[in-house]
């Protein structure tokens, strides 16, 4: 079973603290999300942890190696990320896009593998973009993009998936569909963790938040021990309504 661990992590840039301190780990099974207010942290610490800012001190290891000591290709195999901005260079055709996810695994140029051609398959009937598959990058709407980077990412296979905001510009229906699919992932054994600014989502999918407020994290756990109506109010300064896995923002504090 896949592992992720975080020790002590922190990043500043000049003076600022960006991420202080924060510990934590997460194993396959595990659909994680990471919460907290804008400036929380919360990105920085998502590219700190796959190497992509410096660390100031701490120490991330997955299955016991240390990222920062994986090569790219195997980095790419153990881990998918999928970031917040995500752009494109060319309107290649989705299948295309999506094939890329394979690169980790040797292919190149146009001759995928039968397991290629498996897993191409597989992540584009998980994001719902079979009827998609020839159609050029560029004529696609913003949240068909962000499923075909999801895709992307899914296709790679890797044990842990990092994803930044997966859902934003997704309508609600294909929302719930890609947390649907992020949820299939950690169930079959896969390790998930996600930002989400979306509390309901939050308490409708994850199995384990992660709290973070002014760099540091503040709370961590499983959902039942730290979903409450005060650690709301404490990290983002509204009133909810918390009955189960439903939750409801009544307004500002």
């Amino acid at each position: 079973m896949t592992e992720l661990r975080v020790d002590k992590l922190s990043v500043t840039v000049g003076d600022a603290t960006l991420v202080d301190e924060v510990s934590l780990s997460i194993k396959g099974g595990q659909f994680a999300v990471l919460l907290g207010p804008n400036g929380a942290g919360k990105t920085t610490l998502l590219r700190a942890m796959i190497g992509g800012v410096k660390m100031t001190s701490g120490s991330v290891h997955l299955d016991g190696k240390a990222v920062p000591g994986l090569d790219r290709m195997k980095r790419a195999r153990r881990l998918s990320y999928l970031p917040q901005q995500r752009s494109l260079a060319w309107p290649l055709p989705v299948r295309d896009v999506v094939a890329l996810g394979r690169y980790c695994h040797g292919l190149r140029g146009s001759r995928p593998s039968p397991d290629d051609e498996r897993a191409i398959q597989r992540a584009l009937v998980a994001t719902d973009l079979v009827e998609l598959a020839e159609r050029p990058t560029n004529t696609l709407s913003g949240g068909e993009l962000a499923r075909v980077h999801c895709a992307r990412a899914l296709c790679a296979e890797a044990p842990l998936l990092i994803a930044d905001e997966p859902t934003a510009a997704l309508d609600l229906r294909h929302a719930f569909a890609m947390m649907d699919v992020l949820r299939d992932f950690a169930e079959q054994g896969g390790a998930v963790l996600v930002v989400l600014h979306d509390l309901a989502l939050a308490a409708r999918y994850a199995t384990h938040l992660f709290w973070m407020k002014n760099a540091c994290l503040v709370a961590g756990g499983t959902l039942e021990e730290t979903l409450t109506e005060a650690r709301c109010a404490e990290v983002y300064g509204v009133r909810t309504t918390i009955r189960g896995r439903s939750l409801s923002v009544d307004g500002p504090v």
